[in-house]
């Protein structure tokens, strides 16, 4: 199955920080219509649950469709406490997540306003490269740069977009200061 952007990139990053996930966790609605079918991302960690949606693109910001979002989380979440049943244990703290590429404010705000933390795609990108390029460092640390045609044998183990995204921190394509600068900008405003 295709991911999303949001969803792809989201799942990289819960993962290069050590959470185990599930994408497309079937989840049946409670009442009302069914509106989606799963939550894109079920995300586990020490004694926290993230349930996350994710949208590259919401195409209409109208309170139904805003309502839907909210309903998807909230499904997610009973049933997640009624199959899931660690879940229920009292120092388990559950959140729910949007993350997005395009979404107009007024949905930004009402989400927010619901209880739902939301991240824009450039936030999450900026963080995975981040913690890519503490594993490069650590990978480096005592070791001498190999030579041309080498590498450092643990990143051979990375795959796909964690191996591309060290080979660019690697040839200096990017640095700490870019990243960093994209971090200071609030990028909900940027991006509308």
């Amino acid at each position: 199955m295709a991911y999303s952007l949001t969803e792809y990139v989201t799942g990289k990053y819960y993962q290069s920080m050590f959470w185990l996930i599930q994408q497309n966790l079937p989840i049946t609605p409670k009442k009302g219509k069914k509106y989606w079918s799963d939550i894109d991302i079920f995300a586990v960690k020490d004694k926290e649950v993230h349930l996350i949606s994710c949208k590259d693109y919401l195409q209409d910001n109208s309170k139904e469709t805003q309502d839907k979002v909210l309903t998807n989380l909230t499904d997610a979440e009973e049933y997640v406490k009624e199959y899931y049943k660690f879940v229920n244990n009292n120092n388990i703290t559950i959140s729910k997540i949007y993350v997005y590429k395009e979404t107009g404010r007024n949905t930004i705000e009402r989400l927010k306003n619901e209880g739902v933390k939301t991240i824009h795609i450039n936030e999450i990108i900026s963080n995975y490269i981040k913690e890519l390029d503490k594993r490069l460092e650590i990978l480096k640390k005592g070791k001498e740069k190999p030579k041309k045609g080498k590498r450092y044998s643990k990143i051979g183990e990375y795959k796909d977009l964690d191996k591309f995204i060290i080979h660019l921190l690697d040839n200096n394509f990017l640095n700490d200061e870019l990243i960093n600068s994209l971090l200071k900008e609030d990028l909900s405003k940027i991006y509308k």
